[in-house]
């Protein structure tokens, strides 16, 4: 026996702190991987596997905006190079898979060896951004005094909200507005958008019923037609008027205020009334759901 030369014991022995030493590192290697993958908002998936002898992890990004957008990326700790494949029989190189959709998936890793084994994972989906809800204060007649308040559920903090096309803004809220229709668009951080029309209100603009009028053709002052403010949508639900011995010789319902059809022309039964006053009733919804009643008397010159 060759007394230079290492005992099987030995060299056993040497095989075994080297292999230790490879483990350690692997561990370590694996430890790292599984670190980073804490610190991010993807999923892990881990596979110690004896057949290929190497430590395989896939990071799983979720999928976002209902769109196929998800991606696995995998790390993998071997002796050797590795092939991956999303269907056990096209094999790549590449590490990453993109543009997949929500689902579950298996992941096969084969050696150079042409020894499979394989990881199962699950590509989850980001709920969508959502507004649930929005709270509207009116504006004051002529004034920017609206305001908007938002609620959202879903998507990916911070969330940005566009009004009109104008500037993003994290707040929640909109105000100093003027009364009239308004687009809103909400965007998450992964560009997933969500779009709503809404409609601020207007309070406390006056009512102007003329007390006279003549309708005598000439163009000016032809019927008897209420107004208000040309942004105030005011809907008039009763219109009534009745002569002096109190028969009623006009009626309307649900009249919109801006309507240049509708009012009354001094005339019953298709005859022109004769001159005097005439008493009205009128009521009146606004905007918000509110209604106001007027009752008063108009003079019919010629």
């Amino acid at each position: 026996m060759d007394p230079y030369r290492p005992s099987h014991s030995v060299q056993l022995l040497g095989r075994m702190e080297a292999l230790n030493a490879k483990m350690r590192h692997i561990l370590l290697a694996a430890l790292c991987i599984l670190l980073n993958a804490a610190l991010s908002a993807q999923a892990s998936y881990v596979l110690n596997s004896h057949i290929l002898s190497a430590h395989i992890q896939a990071d799983v990004s979720p999928g976002f905006c209902n769109e196929a957008n998800g991606e696995i990326i995998i790390n993998a700790i071997a002796s050797g190079n590795l092939s991956f494949s999303m269907d056990g029989e096209l094999f790549q190189h590449e590490n990453v898979f993109t543009r997949l959709q929500t689902g579950a998936y298996t992941i096969y890793i084969r050696n150079t060896n042409l020894q499979t084994d394989s990881l199962a994972v699950e590509i989850s989906n980001i709920e969508p951004i959502h507004i649930t809800d929005i709270s509207t204060s009116p504006s004051k007649c002529g004034e920017k005094t609206g305001k908007i308040l938002i609620e959202t559920s879903g998507g990916k903090q911070p969330v940005s909200y566009i009004l009109n096309y104008g500037y993003p803004q994290q707040a929640e809220y909109f105000d100093e507005l003027n009364a009239g229709t308004y687009h809103l668009r909400a965007i998450d951080a992964n560009g997933c958008v969500t779009d709503t029309l809404l409609t601020i209100t207007q309070t406390g603009c006056p009512i102007y019923i003329p007390n006279i009028f003549s309708p005598n053709g000439d163009g000016i002052n032809d019927f008897f037609q209420i107004q208000t403010a040309d942004e105030n949508n005011v809907l008039i639900t009763r219109f009534l008027i009745f002569d002096r011995w109190g028969s009623k010789v006009y009626e309307k319902y649900d009249l919109p205020i801006h309507s240049s059809d509708g009012w009354w022309d001094g005339t019953y039964k298709r005859f022109t009334m004769n001159k005097g006053y005439f008493a009205y009733f009128v009521e009146v919804q606004f905007e918000n759901g509110d209604k106001e009643t007027f009752r008063g008397n108009v003079t019919l010159i010629k």
